[in-house]
């Protein structure tokens, strides 16, 4: 799902700027705002990073810093963390994978190779 900054600025209760600035951290620090009548659409990934930023800094600005809070952004890195974990796992699978299917290929290469040579001994 793609957001405009007004929809980011409504679902995290902030300001237009205050998002803009964000999305300046997020994405880039050269990022500019988008000049023109057609709004920028972020992908959901921008939105929840800058979202986090944003609900972060409320909570520290007005030093809201409970164990409920905490506990949150230890679950959401908890989180991330085993995603993270998994897609490591997927690539090694993948990995390990292809190695077997080039050592299937290799082994297949060496048998018609012993086969021919086999075959042109016994023809001698």
């Amino acid at each position: 799902m793609k957001l405009t900054v007004k929809d980011i600025a409504e679902r995290y209760n902030t300001s237009i700027s205050r998002v803009y600035y964000y999305l300046n951290k997020v994405i880039d620090d050269s990022y500019k705002k988008p000049k023109g009548k057609n709004p920028v659409m972020y992908d959901e990934e921008i939105v929840l990073r800058v979202g986090n930023l944003i609900q972060d800094a409320t909570i520290l600005k007005g030093k809201k810093q409970d164990k409920e809070y905490w506990r949150q952004k230890s679950i959401r890195l908890q989180k991330e963390n085993n995603n993270l974990k998994m897609e490591i796992n997927a690539i090694e699978n993948i990995k390990d994978s292809i190695k077997l299917l080039n050592d299937l290929d290799n082994q297949k290469v060496n048998q018609k190779e012993d086969v021919a040579s086999f075959n042109k001994s016994k023809s001698n």
